[in-house]
């Protein structure tokens, strides 16, 4: 087995213990010159997940907190453009490409019509967001875990101590921390 670009034999090996386990299948699509690689559950149902993992990361890095889903949905989990086993010949990564890439691929693999709940994580939920936004009509449900570049419209009483005084209350160093989070 190869290992994947960015790991070790043995992350590529528990990569492919986690899929066996979970009953995901590797596969591949080449949609408009990119070779995509995705996990599928293959489930018979007209629902489908698709989970889109964070920047420098892999489809594998999401399986363990969505495999509750696996029983009743169909879930596809692919190494978006220039991560993990996906290519990456393209000039451009920006998340209007990304998720113009991903609606090319979906079609392909899931069929033009196809609606899907879509869960993204960190880069993914920016590319999740951005696709949602451009493909309404493609979307049951959009679940965006720490989305990046997304921003608060207002400050958090933490976030402003931080600010004005540099402490921060999210490191805890000693038991007695914990109080500051307390409130």
């Amino acid at each position: 087995m190869m290992p994947l670009r960015g790991t070790d034999s043995r992350s590529a090996c528990s990569f492919a213990v986690v899929r066996w386990y979970c009953g995901l299948i590797l596969e591949e699509a080449t949609v408009s010159d990119i070779t995509w690689t995705y996990l599928d559950s293959h489930r018979e149902t007209t629902e489908v997940v698709v989970v889109l993992h964070g920047f420098s990361s892999v489809k594998e890095s999401m399986v363990r907190s969505v495999r509750p889903l696996f029983n009743d949905y169909r879930v596809i989990m692919p190494d978006l453009p220039g991560h993990g086993d996906t290519s990456s010949n393209m000039d451009s990564f920006r998340a209007e490409e990304q998720a113009d890439r991903l609606f090319a691929f979906l079609a392909q693999v899931l069929g033009p019509s196809q609606t899907i709940h879509l869960v993204g994580c960190s880069m993914g939920g920016m590319i999740g967001g951005v696709f949602a936004a451009k493909y309404p009509a493609a979307i049951a449900s959009v679940t965006l875990i720490c989305p990046a570049g997304i921003t608060m419209p207002k400050k958090s009483p933490m976030f402003l101590v931080y600010e004005q005084t540099g402490e921060n209350h999210m490191r805890v160093e000693k038991p007695e921390d914990f109080s500051r989070l307390q409130g």
